[in-house]
Parts: structure tokens; C-alpha cells; sequence
């Protein structure tokens, strides 16, 4: 009888401790994820349709689909707490005013909130899945059923996560999964060559000349073309160099894509070609997926590569459409197809 009761008293407290174990903080990395909502299978997104009575915030709903920068979101683990940065406006996600989830500009506080309001602790549940805690209110995250239209439901914050008991319902529209796309930053095969396309038209990356003699000389500028003529001039190693950074090659003459080292921090500078330089500030890029086939390159300064009337110049990382690009397949078996950074 007494080792019975012993097997009870041991069986409750393993209990006790799996409770208090499922309702601690997940561990989790810093990278770009897509957040799924598992009761209403669909992705969290920017829904920029929607803007009033916020301030002109956008939104938070879904999406049926995740390939596409509205989608996905930059993780940034603080502490035993995260921020959610969209991956396509320069902002993080916040509370508005008791229920509402928008995005938030960071540059200045909205609707009374503090840093506070802005961070969410992950808590693991069942099957891969999180409830998504905001800490300061001790509410969680929830895809609701109303909606504005038949498209977008909303995403609203609520107390149905009993932590009181340590029970914890079974509201699928409360559990989350976070599909991890990649780190910060992303790397390529370094012997592929790729062209590289603007994600908003059927533009690419060219070297600025009649012909392949022509351009294959430093100080060529870069622009962007529709014509598939000179084709080397069009194709490109990205080479992984020191840490995070690539430095990218042209095929024509091997020369290298390079800022001018006195204009590092110019908005405007355009970009040319140039012999590889002992001093690799100006030739070095970081390139961060914002979705599975989307990316944006930035300089070693932070600037972002920005179609600009057709030119290629760096300026303010602020991820809109036309600091998008896309990398093609230009030889081997894959030619002509879109590079999939998850997949690939």
C-alpha cells in the first residue's frame, strides 16, 4: 500500500513538473518564419487592403499562402522574450488599443504602447505548435472567426489559456506554428550562376554598354534590362566571403559588383563594377530571404539595392516591393527556374 501511494505521490509530481514544463519558454532562434494559425489553417500576413480606424497602421490577418513577403517575419529572440518583424515594412507587430494585432512603427510609440507591449514570449503546447503570450497584458494570441470580408480574420489578443489551473484548452485557433524559413541571412552554391530579377517585373540586372568588350571594364554602371543580349553581363557567382557577407562576381571578365568606397554611405550611389579590391568594404552584400523565393540585398553599410528609374543604387532598408529580387537559375539542369531558398 505504501509503495502505491509512493507511485502516486511520484506519477503527480513527474505530472506537476510536465505541466509547469509545457507553459515555459520555447527555445527558439532569431530568423525569418512563417506563422501559422493551425483552428483556421492559414498564414499570418500584413493584410495592407485594410488600414483605418488605426492611425493608417496596417492590419494583422491571414493568408492562405505563404509565398509571399506579406507572410513572412523576422523573429528577434530577446531574452526569454521575442519581437515579430514584418518582412516587408520596417516595423514590428504590437497590440492596438484592447484586441487588435497591427504592425507598429518603431521609430516612435502608437496608441500609448511601450517596448513592453511589443514583446511575446512562445509557449510550447501540443504537436509542434505555441500559444504566443503577451506578457505585459498576460493575454495570448488568438485568429478569430468574425472577419472583414470572407478572406481576412482578424487577430485579436484574449485569456483563454488557463494558467491558473496549468490546463490548457483545446482552441486550435489559439496554437501556432512557426515554420522557419531561414537565418538572418542566407548563402547560394558559389559555383551556380544566377541572374538576377526584380520581383516586381521582368527586369534584370545588366551591365550598362552595347556589348560584352564594352561593358567589361571598371567603373561600368548597373542598370536593369528586359533584353537578353550579352547574356554573360546578365549572369552572376554569388561568393561567400568573411561572416555574413557574399561578394558577387560577373561572369563577364570576373570583375566584381562594388559601391564606390568614398559613397559607402551615400543614398543614391549607383552601383558599378570594379577589380577585386584589397579593401572589401564596397564589394561586400548580405542577402535576406523574405520568402521562399523573394530576397533583399544589402551593402555592408545596411543600405538596401533598390531599383531606382531602372538603375541598381543603394538606399534606406525599408523592404518595399522594388528592393525585392529573384535569383534564376542561368545553367544546369534547374536553368531558367526561380531559386527556392527553402528548398534549395
Amino acid at each position: 500500500m505504501k509503495k502505491l501511494s509512493l507511485l502516486i505521490v511520484l506519477l503527480s509530481a513527474l505530472y506537476g513538473l510536465n505541466a509547469q514544463k509545457r507553459l515555459t519558454t520555447a527555445k527558439m532562434t532569431n530568423g525569418i518564419y512563417s506563422i501559422f494559425n493551425v483552428g483556421l489553417g492559414k498564414y499570418m500576413e500584413v493584410n495592407e487592403a485594410w488600414t483605418a480606424p488605426f492611425d493608417d497602421e496596417k492590419i494583422m490577418t491571414f493568408s492562405s499562402s505563404s509565398n509571399n513577403p506579406d507572410s513572412y517575419f523576422f523573429i528577434d529572440k530577446k531574452t526569454k522574450y521575442f519581437t515579430i518583424q514584418p518582412m516587408n515594412c520596417k516595423c514590428t507587430i504590437g497590440p492596438s488599443g484592447k484586441h487588435h494585432l497591427i504592425p507598429i512603427v518603431v521609430t516612435h510609440t502608437t496608441n500609448n504602447l511601450t517596448a513592453c507591449d511589443l514583446l511575446f514570449e512562445p509557449v510550447p503546447g501540443k504537436k509542434e505548435t505555441y500559444y504566443i503570450k503577451v506578457p505585459k497584458r498576460n493575454t495570448y494570441l488568438i485568429g478569430c472567426k468574425n472577419t472583414l470580408n470572407t478572406n481576412h480574420n482578424l487577430i485579436e489578443t484574449n485569456t483563454y489559456v488557463d494558467e491558473s489551473s496549468r490546463k490548457i484548452p483545446d482552441n486550435t485557433r489559439q496554437q501556432w506554428k512557426l515554420v522557419k524559413l531561414s537565418d538572418h541571412y542566407a548563402y547560394v552554391n558559389p559555383n551556380q550562376k544566377f541572374m538576377i530579377k526584380s520581383a516586381t517585373s521582368d527586369h534584370y540586372w545588366d551591365l550598362k554598354g552595347d556589348s560584352d568588350n564594352s561593358t567589361n571594364k571598371n567603373g561600368t554602371t548597373l542598370w536593369l534590362s528586359r533584353e537578353m543580349l550579352h547574356t554573360n553581363d546578365k549572369r552572376y557567382k554569388l561568393k561567400r566571403d568573411q561572416g555574413n557577407w557574399v561578394y558577387i562576381q560577373v561572369q563577364n571578365g570576373g570583375r566584381n559588383i562594388n559601391v564606390d568606397k568614398g559613397n559607402l554611405n551615400r543614398k543614391g550611389q549607383p552601383l558599378e563594377l570594379w577589380d577585386r579590391k584589397s579593401d572589401l568594404t564596397g564589394q561586400r552584400f548580405a542577402i535576406i530571404p523574405t520568402s521562399p523565393t523573394t530576397c533583399v540585398i544589402v551593402t555592408y553599410t545596411g543600405l538596401a539595392l533598390q531599383d531606382i528609374d531602372r538603375k541598381i543604387k543603394q538606399t534606406t532598408l525599408n523592404f518595399t516591393p522594388r528592393q525585392h529580387w529573384k535569383l534564376i537559375y542561368a545553367d544546369g539542369p534547374n536553368k531558367g527556374k526561380t531559386y527556392s531558398f527553402k528548398k534549395d
